[in-house]
This record gives C-alpha cells, sequence and structure tokens, in this order.
C-alpha cells in the first residue's frame, strides 16, 4: 500500500505527472520550485491544446485543486486530496468538476473519457507510488 507522503510527493511533482497520466505530453508550473496556492502551470493532454492552470486550494499533504482555463470563460478544476476511510486506511480521490457557460456541453464531451481514464491514472499513480517505495527498502 502506497503512504500517503509518496503519493503526495508525487502530486507535487508536475513535471513528472505523465509517469501516471499517459494522456499528458507535458506538464509544468512557470516556477518549478513553487507547488502551492497561486502557483501557474501548464498542461498538454494528447489531442488537446496546451492549457494553463492554477493551484487555487492548498494544503501540503492533503489537498490541492488544479483549475483549468478552458475557451469561452470555461474551467475546469481537479481536486486532488486523501480521506480516511472507516478502518483507517488512507483513501486518495481526484474529482473533475465542470464549471461556465458550456458546462454541459464540456460534461457530454469529456465525461465519458474522464470515466474511462481516471480510474486508470489513478491506478498508476498508486503502482508508481508502491514502486518508488519498494526500490528505497
Amino acid at each position: 500500500m502506497a503512504k500517503q507522503e509518496t503519493l503526495w510527493r508525487l502530486w507535487a511533482d508536475v513535471e513528472n505527472w505523465k509517469k501516471f497520466d499517459t494522456l499528458l505530453q507535458y506538464s509544468y508550473l512557470k516556477d518549478p520550485k513553487v507547488f502551492e496556492k497561486g502557483a501557474i502551470g501548464y498542461v498538454k493532454a494528447s489531442g488537446a491544446p496546451k492549457t494553463k492552470f492554477k493551484i487555487t486550494r492548498y494544503k501540503e499533504g492533503y489537498y490541492f485543486t488544479e483549475k483549468l482555463y478552458l475557451p469561452f470563460y470555461n474551467s475546469l478544476d481537479l481536486q486532488r486530496y486523501f480521506e480516511k476511510s472507516d478502518i483507517g486506511e488512507t483513501i486518495f480521490t481526484h474529482e473533475v468538476n465542470f464549471k461556465g457557460p458550456l458546462t454541459g456541453i464540456l460534461f457530454f464531451f469529456l465525461n465519458k473519457s474522464f470515466k474511462k481514464e481516471l480510474p486508470l491514472v489513478m491506478n498508476r499513480l498508486k503502482q508508481v507510488a508502491e514502486d518508488e517505495e519498494a526500490e528505497l527498502n
């Protein structure tokens, strides 16, 4: 089982998101040393344009929200956070929220892709974290 600290480190390593999100061609922060609320970065997914994002919510080691700025005053909030299960295990979650005047259209076109890809991304993240921890032991 991957440790929360390892998962957080992987989330905070924006330039290496493609290790577990294979749809990404690249991702980076304007200032790679600053992963915190207000940080600005860019992502480029296969078949999509380069997209600006901003970290809008942040608590180190626990959660962050990445707001992607889309055309026509639309945005996509990607929320990543940890919570405890009923038996004390740590659960990591990745939520997607569409916002703006074209929410219905964006949902229609992107929902199927997110439903298919997000479980794969989360499983790859878990595997990358477990592999890194195994290398240290």
